[in-house]
């Protein structure tokens, strides 16, 4: 879904939120940064962010995609216990908002297969988070 107009952080939560119900989705939304979750070895494993923290983080990241007028998009990337994972990111520059079409507004996501992620913290996380860069790599 997208949305041609640029929004207060809580018209596009109300926006996703009603997004997420048309679509079926009825959970609560954590915020989490590209640093709290990772893909690796086909699986998603989440650092469970504080959800005060990660709220205000995600509005800090949308406010500052609004003012560069190159497009926000708001998007689920997992599941996590009762509630689905999404991150708030802006395009860097032009070029990157043609890339991944990015509007000048708003854009809505939900992968149609949603995976269940993995809580994990301390040590198991930091192994997990080596191993995705070393994947990165690899592919690199």
């Amino acid at each position: 879904m997208v949305d041609d107009t640029n929004s207060s952080f809580e018209d596009a939560e109300s926006r996703f939120q009603v997004f997420l119900k048309d679509q079926g989705f009825l959970n609560d939304v954590l915020y989490v940064a590209s640093g709290d979750a990772i893909l690796t070895g086909g699986q998603w494993y989440v650092k469970p962010p504080n959800p005060a923290v990660s709220r205000r983080r995600a509005r800090a990241t949308y406010d500052r995609a609004v003012s560069r007028r190159l497009g926000v998009v708001l998007s689920v990337v997992c599941r996590v216990e009762d509630r689905l994972c999404a991150f708030v990111n802006g395009p860097s520059d032009g070029n990157e908002a043609e890339r991944l079409m990015y509007p000048n507004g708003l854009k809505l996501s939900v992968p149609t297969n949603l995976h269940t992620a993995t809580v994990v913290r301390g040590a198991r996380w930091w192994y997990l988070k080596s191993r995705e860069v070393l994947e990165f790599r690899r592919r690199g």
